[in-house]
């Protein structure tokens, strides 16, 4: 299995906490967190575009009284043969009937041109809802089909990640709820729904990192997933605060008494070459390493630190070290080489998300706001010219 379940590690979803949402990380979980996956059946009816064609012939029908193919190829200037197949295809899906030779709409046919929306009705559809583990609270249809969420089963053990279990079981009652929810088609339901009916429920696992900060207890965790490199809102809602989630970060909070295991930290320093270095505890209890410039700019691994660690997280289990280097021009060339990697990673990008970057990095680096004309010069300056190229788009 691939080893980095979520595509970007535990460090940018800790810049995101202290420099997007301005909140002090103090420890970091991995977790597999519990989902109910239910397989359901009922008839629903389901809303589509409508192809124009089809839509101009239904509204012929419904308002212009035209009752049969020849006058509504006539009216709208249409080869009979098309307006034929359209026919066909509108009485197959149930919004058109003949008799006598006569046209006219179902119920469902007057629906769809009310609505603007192409109903079709399916009787027997099977499909799959996915609920919270905690509480069978509904997710929302960007979990389904996108192709970047990817949802365990039990079997899927995954070392660096800690499965977290709900001894609980489905409710049923949720699936009510949901058929009843005028925004159900937020949850994956189509807004008609009859019958429903429960097959088969599993429990399936969401990969998720959960950072606690510092705070009110009711908002101390947020939750990061495959959705995207921001917060999931979403999920810190249904999962970061429960006493299932909660009490494990508070168990580990705890157990070092908000503190970091040294000796370990130590081992991890001295094995890249930065044994004379100690972290140190700072005013509101989060530690840091404080490192010349010297320290960085290598790739990694036994020597040194990348110098894409200035400013960012050490991340040692579910401790987390910040690392700091005093030195200005280091950190200015940070800052250049972090702007030069994420526009080289991007195709499209607009001047705002470039604008929100800049300013993000600027405070997490401790320097001076700039804007893009300036970053573009500096770029210039460092011979960055692919960077100075790509910024010189946005002024």
């Amino acid at each position: 299995m691939n080893d980095r379940l979520i595509r970007y590690g535990e460090a940018r979803a800790l810049e995101h906490v202290a420099f997007a949402l301005g909140r002090t990380p103090t420890r970091i979980m991995r977790l597999l967190l519990p989902v109910y996956r239910v397989e359901v059946e009922a008839t629903v009816t389901e809303g589509r575009p409508y192809a124009l064609i089809d839509r101009f012939l239904e509204h012929g029908i419904a308002e212009g009284r035209l009752r049969s193919v020849a006058e509504l190829a006539d009216f709208f200037f249409l080869d009979p043969n098309l307006v034929d197949r359209a026919i066909r295809f509108l009485t197959a899906i149930g919004h058109v009937r003949e008799a006598g030779g006569m046209l006219s709409l179902t119920e469902l046919g007057y629906q769809s041109v009310r609505d603007d929306k192409r109903y079709e009705r399916v009787e027997r559809d099977r499909r799959v809802l996915y609920f919270g583990g905690f509480g069978s609270r509904p997710l929302s249809r960007r979990y389904y089909g996108s192709g970047r969420v990817t949802l365990l089963s039990p079997a899927d053990h995954h070392d660096r990640f800690t499965l977290v279990s709900s001894f609980g079981s489905f409710e049923p009652k949720a699936l009510t709820d949901l058929a009843r929810d005028p925004n159900r088609d937020h949850y994956n339901l189509p807004g008609r729904v009859e019958d429903l009916r429960m097959l088969h429920a599993e429990q399936v696992f969401l990969p998720a990192y959960i950072v606690r900060t510092l705070g009110p207890e009711r908002d101390r965790y947020v939750a990061y997933t495959q959705i995207g490199e921001e917060d999931d809102a979403e999920i810190t809602s249904l999962y970061a605060g429960t006493p299932e989630v909660a009490s494990l970060l508070e168990l580990e909070e705890n157990a070092s008494d908000g503190g970091l295991n040294l000796s370990y930290a130590r081992k991890w320093l001295a094995k890249r070459g930065l044994g004379e270095f100690e972290p140190k505890r700072r005013a509101d209890g989060t530690w840091q390493v404080v490192l010349p410039a010297k320290a960085f700019g290598r790739a990694g691994g036994e020597n040194g630190l990348s110098a894409f660690k200035v400013g960012s997280f050490i991340v040692l289990g579910s401790d987390l070290i910040h690392v700091w280097c005093p030195d200005e021009k280091l950190r200015t060339d940070v800052l250049l080489k972090r702007m030069d990697a994420f526009l080289a990673q991007r195709s499209r990008v607009s001047a705002p998300d470039v604008e929100a970057l800049l300013s993000r990095l600027t405070r997490q680096l401790q320097l001076v706001p700039i804007d893009l004309p300036t970053l573009r010069s500096m770029a210039a300056n460092a011979s960055l010219h692919g960077l100075a190229a790509q910024l010189s788009e946005f002024s």
